[in-house]
């Protein structure tokens, strides 16, 4: 697996220089491990946008288009479990040509609801569209291999069942590298549409295993 941290480290300036090119005034912040300090091979990219909240929305809207000036998109998500309210959304980013693991989540609220923490969690409008259960499984498969080799078994057993949870199949494997694959190969065989981003994890759960075992 190739993890150079400093390649890393250096999409998360560029993601932060393109924010604030596209929002001046907006105030961009790199937060989690990262931020902290203490992020390993494997940690994501977690960033928090604040911005005006007359330009939320078109913001949100063009989000995609303003971070392919980073580098291409493989996957652009939405989270609607954590959206709270209408000017606040949870983005999860996934660039081409980057580690599975070094996704990055994106946290973005108009200046007004960070300030006040009022969120309208009754409101139908705040939770935004559905998304991809298949992708969300796969990624789950990715989550539980980082924890794999993070040495945290019981993490790992959580997220894959998880993954399996959302696709409403059983879960089948003997322990949790078996369960991972299973999960993949569950994916691939249901939505063609996913086939190449399980082939990715299918590869990297070949790799990841390889190294713990």
């Amino acid at each position: 697996m190739d993890l150079d941290r400093s390649e890393r480290n250096e999409i998360a300036k560029a993601i932060v220089a393109i924010l604030q090119e596209e929002a001046p005034g907006s105030v961009t912040e790199l937060h989690g491990s990262l931020a902290e300090g203490k992020a390993d091979s494997y940690s994501d990219i977690d960033l928090l946008w604040e911005v005006r909240d007359e330009d939320f929305t078109a913001l949100c809207y063009g989000l995609e288009e303003t971070l392919s000036r980073v580098r291409a998109i493989a996957s652009l998500r939405f989270d609607i479990k954590t959206q709270r309210s209408t000017k606040h959304r949870r983005a999860f980013v996934r660039f081409s040509g980057l580690p599975l693991f070094w996704w990055v989540d994106l946290e973005i609220f108009a200046r007004s609801i960070r300030c006040e923490r009022h969120f309208d969690e009754d409101n139908p409008l705040a939770r935004g569209a559905e998304w991809s259960y298949t992708h969300s499984a796969l990624m789950c498969a990715v989550a539980a291999i980082k924890a794999q080799l993070r040495g945290r078994g019981s993490t790992a057993l959580e997220l894959v069942s998880s993954g399996f949870q959302k696709i409403a199949v059983p879960v089948t494997g003997a322990n949790a590298w078996e369960r991972i694959e299973a999960l993949v190969d569950a994916v691939y065989d249901a939505d063609d549409a996913q086939a190449l981003l399980a082939a990715e994890v299918k590869s990297l759960l070949l790799q990841a295993s390889a190294v713990r075992r």
